[in-house]
């Protein structure tokens, strides 16, 4: 039934109480009118904040299903945090708020990939690195072109020759490669240890330096040793005279070599080799070639008496390292008339 107006409704409330208009007394109607409820929807934004169960279903407000348009879902505010990990740096999302995503955030610059050069994964130290060395998705032996690296056990040698010591390798893995090896230690020079690294005689001050058959004095390397002056750039080979022998210390690339030494040798190469290396009085790695160029012309003097004591593969191989056999040599050819002891070779070192 419809309440068509505010008579009916008051009459239908009348009836509840069990009144009748011509017994109420106007006291009476007003309780009666005030008693009544008149039941609304509850569908407005006002309505659905007024704390009152409008459409008396026992729900208030909000809470009132009728209210559903009304509920506003409680937004939590972004907090812009610093844009410095590598997750921050490839999520997507601008984290620090300052307009610039991942890569493009200069907080991000230290995830930037610098494009890496793929190589070749072809050797035992590339199969065994952990890295995808050639970027083809394979790493170390799951790689094909490490096949020829599969079952084949890497032995970690011990490093402790002349030619182990001296290979630019860290053979026993240690971390420490040739003399810097605690192992190699056999193998290094008093000029390595800061002794007689310019070629002056210390041991023998007394002797008599003028004398130049056996009764000259000796270094440290067991050489007779006179007085010594630099070679003249430009000496013709052959004219390398009044200072005999006339190299006194081992040189290498790398060492803290002695200048004198080193441009004697340089001057002493240019002749031997026709070439024109630069005198400087540095080891580096010209003069490194230009040594290695001597050995191999006169290998069998320099290089084969290693091969032959098992201490060096090939004399094919040159060490550019100027030590016992090549040193030797170099004074023979400078002053072959000197009485100069043949080095004894043994595990001492390479030429």
């Amino acid at each position: 039934m419809k309440i068509k107006s505010i008579s009916m409704l008051i009459a239908l409330a009348f009836v509840a109480f069990g009144l009748t208009v011509s017994t109420v007394s106007s006291e009476e109607a007003e309780v009666v009118i005030e008693a009544a409820v008149v039941v609304t929807s509850e569908n407005t934004a006002q309505l659905c904040s007024d704390g009152v169960d409008n459409n008396d279903n026992g729900s208030t407000d909000l809470a009132d299903p009728s209210c559903a348009a009304f509920v506003v879902e409680e937004v939590a505010a972004v907090v812009p945090v610093a844009e410095n990990t590598a997750q921050l740096c490839a999520d997507g999302i601008d984290n620090n708020d300052n307009g610039a995503t991942d890569l493009a955030d200069t907080d991000c610059a230290a995830f930037v990939v610098v494009e890496v050069v793929p190589v070749a994964e072809n050797t035992a130290q590339l199969c065994a690195d952990g890295i995808d060395n050639n970027d083809n998705g394979s790493t170390d032996l799951a790689d094909p072109s490490c096949a020829a690296f599969v079952g084949v056990e890497v032995v970690i040698v011990p490093e402790n020759t002349a030619v182990l010591c001296a290979d630019g390798i860290d053979n026993n893995d240690n971390g420490a490669i040739d003399l810097a090896d605690t192992d190699c230690a056999a193998f290094v020079t008093p000029e390595d240890n800061g002794g007689n690294n310019g070629g002056s005689d210390n041991d023998n001050d007394n002797d008599n330096d003028d004398d130049d058959n056996n009764s000259s004095s000796r270094g440290s390397s067991g050489q007779k040793k006179s007085s010594k002056r630099p070679a003249p750039q430009g000496e013709v080979l052959g004219a390398f005279t009044g200072s005999c022998p006339f190299l006194t210390t081992y040189m290498r690339i790398g060492w803290a070599n002695d200048v004198a030494e080193v441009m004697q040798l340089q001057e002493f190469l240019n002749a031997e080799l026709n070439i024109s290396l630069p005198v400087t009085g540095f080891f580096g790695q010209m003069t490194h070639d230009a040594v290695n160029a001597f050995q191999l012309k006169y290998k069998d003097e320099v290089l084969k008496p290693w091969v032959d004591a098992g201490l060096h593969e090939s004399k094919d191989v040159p060490t550019g390292y100027v030590y016992l056999t090549t040193r030797y040599m170099i004074n023979k050819i400078v002053c072959p008339d000197e009485d100069i002891a043949k080095p004894f070779v043994g595990a001492t070192g390479l030429s």
